[in-house]
């Protein structure tokens, strides 16, 4: 994922990657225009990556969760304003993350374009704002891990792939896969946590990913 990422951000799209290509996977996506801006081995995207997650402040009763009924542009949402990244970056089933990240330009000025594109692994689940899904249930860390991934940090938790008898041992096979960089066209940042799902929000999960950048 973080491959097709970091090509959807190279070609400087003002638009998200097909559906058709996406398939059941998510996507965020943020332009900026940001004369500053390099990106470079010590580039930090937490700021923008925390604007995702700010859709919170306007998404009103999904804060808490639940049953996701649309985008705010169908109408269908109970978001005031746009909370459409937020909802993505909290999505539950979402256990695989890529991202790229390039240099473009904006209106005529220096900016750059980040996208971040999420799966999910776990049977019948998706990689983000499927109407109909729920995209997370409040509730005890661990309390409800899916078939196949029954493993548990309780201190952090995060659900992992693989089964134990139970549910709140504190083994975990949470993988991380080192970052490669692209530093020519952008950076290409693949999959930390890999196998991290249900029990806290994404969100942790991609600090924990944009940590490599720090």
């Amino acid at each position: 994922m973080a491959t097709r990422a970091q090509s959807h951000t190279v070609a400087c799209s003002n638009d998200y990657t097909s559906k058709a290509i996406l398939k059941n996977d998510g996507e965020n996506v943020l332009w900026i225009d940001a004369s500053r801006f390099n990106v470079t081995n010590t580039t930090d995207l937490t700021k923008q990556v925390k604007r995702w997650y700010d859709g919170i402040t306007t998404s009103n009763s999904y804060a808490n969760g639940g049953n996701y009924t649309g985008n705010t542009s169908s109408g269908n949402s109970p978001c005031s304003g746009n909370c459409d990244f937020y909802t993505q970056v909290v999505w539950q089933a979402a256990n695989q993350i890529g991202c790229g990240l390039s240099s473009c330009e904006m209106l005529g000025n220096p900016g750059y374009m980040l996208s971040c594109q999420y799966r999910s692994t776990i049977p019948g689940s998706y990689g983000g704002n499927m109407v109909g899904a729920t995209f997370f249930t409040k509730g005890t860390a661990c309390s409800a891990c899916p078939s196949g991934f029954e493993l548990c940090n309780v201190t952090k938790g995060l659900c992992s792939k693989g089964t134990t008898s139970s549910s709140h041992t504190t083994s975990t096979t949470q993988t991380t896969t080192s970052t490669t960089k692209n530093m020519t066209q952008g950076a290409n940042i693949d999959g930390a946590m890999r196998q991290a799902v249900p029990g806290c929000l994404l969100f942790a999960q991609l600090m924990l990913l944009l940590g490599f950048f720090q």
